[in-house]
């Protein structure tokens, strides 16, 4: 290209252009960021400096005895420790009426469907076959004679599944549409069954004719817009009133909170989540395109955060009260235990046999690492290892939730300055780098999070 003059350079200019805008947004937003000396020093020394050492651990019995609090102090306790209940907290919650939309298809291609397949049922009525008739109009496996297996229920998609329990035993549907195409099925009975690990489940029969129809591009932006259009409407009522006219499938969510994920809707779950906890009650959502076809909510009912009253964690309450109370009886054992194992650090198991505690090891272990999932109050236990010396090894007790260590420094290598100031400015930009990625994706999730855009084109302009 840059040997012919007579090139088309628009495509590339474009490209450019749109790059260092990126560029600009992206050197704005992290023009604040940087990495302190200490920074540096302790992701060196995490990933660098290692450790060997035995400990001990004491716990307190399960059901903590001679504990038994009044309501009072059990209260005094709550209120002074209410922050430490936030496990217990009812998060924000968002009910959503969900409209749920299968993609565009041609109202006469529909009806000529539609119709055809009520001949057939009618003529099931009258006393045909159903295999026969099915193994000459269904779609889905045709040798089969439409013969569908017994299925847990919830194994099939919903649309499908609810119009045939709906349905009388040995009963023909109507025509109906599901994400395949649409259907005439009889419903064959249930039974109940249990699945591979022994639970029981119950299992449903039925045989169906399916004709598929093919997603039409023509006349699908009007249909777009008109659910689009649905986030005109007020409040819940109204919005499922449209939605069905439209024919939308409606379903009501359980209470989400900011975790939480929406079947219908897999890719876009937290967007509209995030949406739904930052808006009032009877606010309606964009409009989400899906492989299945078409999503929009309405907000139903929304629950705010509350702490929990006393009454409502008492027993959790109790239980924690007890067990600090338990571990201050037990910090005193624990100091004793220290302060004896510190006279003669070599002599760290005998002194534990004297105590009938079981001596425990993490060898040649970095700050950084996960040490498994059995020992509790790791970033406490691996901070106690690291502060100790050689030349005092035995740490105080360390109180972490469950219990208490002491811990028996067994060896830890040195801080080698020449190698720090070898790995030093590699560790530093490896740092900036990944903080500024940080932010940057932060602050542009942010951005779209808080973006109101509206699509006004009309659908002559959508194509």
């Amino acid at each position: 290209m840059m040997e012919n003059p007579e090139a088309n350079w628009v495509p590339i200019e474009n490209f450019v252009r749109n790059r260092m805008t990126m560029m600009k947004l992206q050197e704005l937003a992290v023009a604040s960021v940087y990495i302190t000396e200490d920074d540096v020093r302790d992701e060196f020394e995490d990933k660098n400096l290692k450790a060997s050492a035995e400990y001990v651990f004491f716990r307190p019995p399960s059901t903590p005895q001679g504990t038994t609090a009044t309501d009072d102090e059990l209260k005094k306790y709550f209120d002074e420790h209410k922050s430490e209940f936030s496990f217990a907290q009812q998060e924000s919650r968002a009910v959503l009426s969900l409209a749920t939309f299968l993609p565009y298809v041609v109202p006469s291609v529909a009806d000529s469907i539609v119709n055809q397949l009520k001949s057939i049922r009618q003529r099931i009525l009258d006393g045909e076959d159903f295999g026969m008739l099915a193994s000459q109009y269904t779609q889905d496996n045709p040798g089969s004679n439409g013969d569908l297996p017994w299925t847990k229920q919830g194994g099939y998609v919903p649309e499908f599944e609810e119009r045939v329990l709906a349905e009388k035993l040995n009963g023909i549907t109507e025509p109906f549409r599901s994400r395949f195409g649409y259907h005439i099925a009889r419903f064959e009975g249930t039974r109940q069954s249990q699945d591979g690990t022994g639970k029981p489940i119950t299992e449903m029969k039925c045989s169906h004719i399916l004709m598929e129809i093919e997603p039409a591009e023509e006349g699908k932006a009007g249909y777009e817009m008109e659910i689009k259009d649905l986030k005109g409407v007020s409040g819940v009522d109204e919005f499922e009133k449209k939605a069905r006219k439209l024919g939308a499938r409606i379903t009501v969510t359980e209470p989400l909170t900011k975790a939480g994920r929406i079947q219908e809707l897999p890719m876009d779950s937290q967007k509209l989540i995030q949406w739904a906890l930052g808006s009032e009650a009877g606010a309606v959502s964009d409009m989400f395109a899906t492989r299945n076809g078409y999503v929009i909510a309405c907000i139903k009912e929304k629950i705010e955060a509350k702490m929990p009253e006393f009454a409502e964690v008492k027993d959790v309450v109790a239980t924690k009260y007890a067990t600090e109370l338990a571990l201050d009886q037990l910090e005193q054992t624990a100091k004793s235990f220290a302060a004896q194992a510190a006279l003669d650090p070599s002599n760290f198991k005998a002194a534990a046999a004297k105590y009938n505690l079981e001596v425990l090891e993490q060898l040649d272990f970095v700050r950084s690492k996960f040490l498994g999932g059995n020992l509790p109050g790791q970033p406490k236990f691996k901070a106690g290892v690291f502060n100790l010396a050689k030349e005092n090894p035995i740490s105080k007790p360390i109180r972490v939730e469950s219990g208490i260590y002491v811990i028996h420094l067994l060896d830890i290598t040195p801080f080698i300055p020449e190698m720090y100031s070898a790995q030093h400015d590699s560790i530093q930009n490896a740092l900036l780098s990944d903080k500024q990625s940080k932010i940057f994706q932060d602050w542009y999730r942010k951005l779209v999070e808080e973006s109101k855009i509206e699509d006004f084109r009309t659908p002559e302009e959508m194509g």
